[in-house]
């Protein structure tokens, strides 16, 4: 939907001088990292790397027995914004970014997309459920083993 409403067009505006939609290609990582790389090199890097973290992250959900449903579900989210973000790469070698927030005197946020927020999410989850973990190991708080 991106390509089809944002791309050669103006920017949606959805707040005013704070967030909106506009189409933008990344050939890099998070904030635009080994953007200006060459190609022979960062396709195939992000391609082993991305395919390498989708296998181990697989099996961990599958290994795992006694972890809290935080964590499978972290991990889970995690999972799924790296395959969201292969599939583009598969398909035209970068990452369609269209999430833009403005923040302080006009300067941009690095774009992102709905799996780059789903990857967030899950760390964020993630670490939560580590400190929550640790906690309960050292008997600070009644924290819920899951949620």
């Amino acid at each position: 939907m991106a390509v089809e409403y944002l791309k050669g067009a103006e920017p949606y505006v959805i707040i005013d001088n704070f967030f909106q939609f506009r189409f933008v290609l990344n050939p890099g990582a998070a904030f635009g990292f080994l953007a200006a790389t060459e190609e022979g090199f960062r396709q195939p890097f992000f391609l082993s790397v991305t395919s390498l973290a989708i296998v181990f992250i697989g099996y961990m959900l599958l290994a795992m027995k006694e972890e809290t449903i935080l964590m499978k579900l972290s991990l889970c989210l995690i999972l799924s914004g790296a395959i969201g973000n292969l599939i583009d790469r598969i398909r035209i070698k970068a990452v369609i970014d269209f999430i833009d927030v403005i923040y302080y005197n006009g300067a941009h946020w690095p774009a992102f997309n709905i799996a780059d927020s789903v990857i967030t999410v899950g760390v964020v989850l993630m670490g939560l459920d580590i400190i929550f973990k640790h906690k309960n190991e050292k008997g600070i708080t009644d924290a819920p083993d899951s949620i």
